[in-house]
């Protein structure tokens, strides 16, 4: 199975049947779904937050999220942090600041820092 939470790529999708699969998983595992990805020119809108991924700097990116779903970007910041520490990767993500809303800041340092940890969530099984 697909680790979540999930990124939808909505492509350049003229309309919700080219965008099917994306649709499907927004309706029946919506809980899992973070945001969705669309280039220019796409008219399937999930309602979901825009996210759009671009490189600043060297090691860094600049992650925007879209109008619309206030206080998602600092929860959003928060679940990169705890993935990052997770897959055990060294990364500084912070919130771009009041200059720049909806942008969260991410320089990764080093992506194998430590070994990552195993996360379950729900009951231990009892032996």
């Amino acid at each position: 199975m697909i680790e979540s939470p999930y990124l939808l790529f909505l492509g350049d999708a003229p309309d919700i049947a080219t965008a099917k699969t994306a649709a499907g998983i927004r309706q029946w595992r919506g809980e899992l779904c973070a945001g969705q990805l669309r280039l220019p020119g796409c008219r399937v809108d999930l309602g979901l937050p825009d996210l759009r991924l671009e490189p600043a700097g060297e090691a860094g990116f600049a992650l925007a999220v879209g109008p619309g779903h206030p206080g998602f970007t600092p929860v959003f910041a928060g679940i990169l942090r705890a993935m990052a520490d997770d897959y055990g990767a060294f990364a500084l993500v912070d919130l771009a600041g009041p200059a720049a809303p909806g942008v969260i800041h991410i320089d990764l340092l080093e992506a194998a820092f430590a070994e990552g940890r195993s996360f379950h969530l729900g009951r231990p099984e009892v032996a």
